[in-house]
């Protein structure tokens, strides 16, 4: 049972390499077009950030079963078998193969979460860009200004905005 389970192990986290992969793919892609990237275009790369997340937790549902039974066979409690320290209680060449989905696996996560952060955070100052101008909008709309009528009195009246260039 533990070799067949080590070596299943090592698919699933292969499999979770690939799909991490995918998502750093879509995530690289959405920064470097941030903000310019069409509707359509974002829609199907939320579509596919969707779809491999949730595989992604599919495949982590099923690394965690393999790792509770390898607990038991053990007769370590769960809680202490991380894959490094998995990876140092089993055979060559099965504990290299487990050192590199570990180191893999970090790195794609630290890579994807920078993305993450950055496309948030551009999102919100977007965000911000957008409030701020419909509070300048909702402000001209609602209130009255001063102004100067054609013989140069002042008066007050709403805003036009017939004349505001782009």
């Amino acid at each position: 049972m533990t070799i067949h389970a080590l070596t299943e192990l090592v698919t699933l986290l292969d499999e979770q390499i690939r799909l991490h992969a995918s998502l750093r793919t879509d995530l690289e892609r959405e920064a470097a077009e941030d903000g310019e990237m069409d509707s359509s275009a974002l829609i199907a790369v939320q579509q596919r950030k969707y779809h491999a997340l949730e595989e992604i937790v599919r495949l982590e549902e099923q690394r965690m079963d393999l790792v509770r039974a390898l607990a038991t066979d053990w007769g370590e409690p769960v809680e202490t078998l991380r894959l490094k320290a998995i990876a140092a209680r089993v055979p060559e060449p099965l504990d290299a193969e487990l050192r590199r989905c570990h180191e893999t696996l970090m790195e794609q996560i630290m890579a994807i979460r920078e993305l993450a952060n950055r496309t948030a955070q551009n999102a919100a100052a977007r965000l911000k860009a957008v409030d701020a101008t419909l509070a300048v909008i909702q402000d001209a709309v609602h209130n009255t200004h001063t102004t100067y009528s054609d013989a140069g009195r002042m008066k007050r009246r709403a805003p036009s905005f017939k004349y505001t260039a782009v």
